[in-house]
């Protein structure tokens, strides 16, 4: 990973402090809203075909990008698209992807799809 990158990081001014002074001001930048109304956009046409390379987009990600709230990374995808499956990860990715894009998803995903978590450093 990019430890080296974190460390600097941590040392350059330290950690915020635990209190509701640090609180405030990470609400203050980072503020909550009310989920959004989707309109209603009849998007059953957009998917993205058997020729579309997944595999592609995965390595086009940088090295060090950072993992979702779900502690999964793009390294990890690259890593399960790497090994012989009765059904590709790509697959699979794909049809997530044409889940996401059609709209027909749960709208309890939104949170893990948009969410992040905040650190104050």
């Amino acid at each position: 990973g990019m430890l080296g990158k974190a460390c600097r990081t941590l040392q350059s001014s330290g950690i915020a402090p635990n209190d509701e002074t640090t609180w405030q001001l990470l609400k203050a930048k980072n503020p909550s809203s009310d989920i959004p109304i989707i309109p209603n956009v009849h998007t059953s046409s957009v998917s993205l075909d058997s020729n579309f390379d997944i595999g592609a987009v995965l390595r086009s990600f940088p090295r060090d990008t950072a993992a979702g709230p779900s502690g999964l990374r793009i390294q990890h995808l690259l890593d399960v698209a790497s090994v012989h499956l009765p059904t590709p990860i790509t697959s699979s990715l794909r049809e997530v992807v044409n889940l996401l894009v059609s709209g027909k998803a749960p709208q309890a995903v939104s949170t893990f799809m948009a969410g992040g978590r905040l650190v104050a450093l």
